[in-house]
């Protein structure tokens, strides 16, 4: 399941832009049925930025999701399907993903894409200079945190290129338990978080039927049910 999620997360569509997978241009030419082919997009004000490191507003991603491409992306039914990288695969531990990039892929000036574009978007992205919102979306990438605060350099992200068609890239050995710990932290604070719903809820019955009945003479079924509704809301929200 993580390994899958590690997936998504490469082809999602606006987040990869943000986080710097969505790097390449235009792919092969198109076909010749059309000498010219036109596109008119209306947006709510000016374009903010087409800088895909820097990008925070919902008009940027949409420019950067309509001109760009990913290694992979999110096609029909939520399935990945290769983008950029016509392949890619895994190795047995899931620590080391290796992607081979289509030939034809070039930018929109002509230029053929290659895999050392991909590795330095991705470094100028985690690049605390850069002051990315969204570099924590490379969380798992090997040294990522140690990058992040300053305590190792950009090169050292787990992300190389070998040729001009090639890149592997390499998850953190603590990923997984650094996802285990969020996970159980996040248990524990919903677990908390109904305890005291339900104790708020216990409360309110005792005082209706022990503590205060002559306050409650001809409401108590209405202080029941409203105890009731904040603790199922509650519940709801939490979960």
């Amino acid at each position: 399941m993580r390994m899958k999620n590690f997936n998504k997360l490469l082809a999602a569509g606006t987040t990869l832009a943000v986080a710097g997978l969505a790097l390449t241009g235009c792919g092969s030419k198109s076909s010749s049925g059309s000498s010219k082919q036109v596109l008119n997009w209306n947006e709510a004000s000016e374009l903010p930025t087409m800088d895909l490191s820097k990008a925070t507003d919902t008009i940027s991603f949409d420019m950067l999701n309509n001109s760009m491409e990913g290694l992979l992306r999110i096609g029909k039914n939520s399935k990945v399907e290769p983008g950029i990288a016509k392949s890619y695969k895994v190795s047995s531990d899931g620590l080391t993903y290796t992607f081979n990039l289509r030939k034809n892929a070039k930018w929109s000036n002509g230029d053929k894409v290659t895999a050392d574009d991909f590795v330095y978007s991705w470094r100028r992205t985690v690049d605390p200079k850069t002051q990315s919102q969204y570099s924590y979306l490379f969380e798992g990438v090997k040294n990522i945190d140690d990058i992040t605060a300053g305590k190792k350099a950009p090169s050292t992200l787990g992300i190389k290129a070998v040729g001009l068609h090639n890149m592997i890239i390499g998850r953190g050995a603590a990923y997984n338990q650094s996802l285990c710990g969020h996970f159980i932290a996040v248990i524990v604070v919903k677990l908390v978080t109904v305890t005291v719903a339900l104790l708020n809820f216990l409360r309110l019955v005792a005082l209706c039927h022990f503590g205060a009945r002559r306050y409650f003479a001809g409401v108590s079924a209405k202080a029941h049910c409203a105890a009731l509704v904040h603790f199922v809301v509650l519940v709801f929200y939490t979960f």
